[in-house]
């Protein structure tokens, strides 16, 4: 009981149905996890985020994360959601002060 009581502290509960059936390919994802993903690779970068989940951990892949905020509509105006994941991604170094993030318009299909 105790193991698993430190597993929730850790792992949101589809994480830990994932570790529990490694085999399942098909996982859905909450939208919890997918935002604590998202926020896991602003921070590590693709190299990182590849590295752990290459340790076995329950991430969300990043082809899912892809899929999931490729719909993204943005109206016009301030993002700050976006400002505020720069800002913490490159915010404690004096170089990465100077990042600049640019969207256009463009789709890809």
């Amino acid at each position: 009981m105790k193991q698993d009581n430190g597993m929730k502290k850790i792992f949101h509960p589809d994480m830990i149905k994932k570790l529990q059936n490694d085999k399942r390919n098909n996982q859905r994802w909450s939208a919890e996890t997918v935002a604590l993903c998202f926020k896991i690779f602003a921070k590590v970068g693709t190299s990182g985020y590849e590295f752990i989940l290459g340790l076995g951990w329950p991430l969300v892949s990043l082809r899912t994360l892809r899929e999931r905020t490729s719909g993204i509509r943005f109206l016009p105006g301030h993002q700050d959601i976006f400002i505020n994941a720069l800002g913490e991604k490159v915010g404690h170094d004096p170089i990465g002060c100077l990042a600049v993030m640019s969207l256009d318009e463009m789709v890809l299909r």
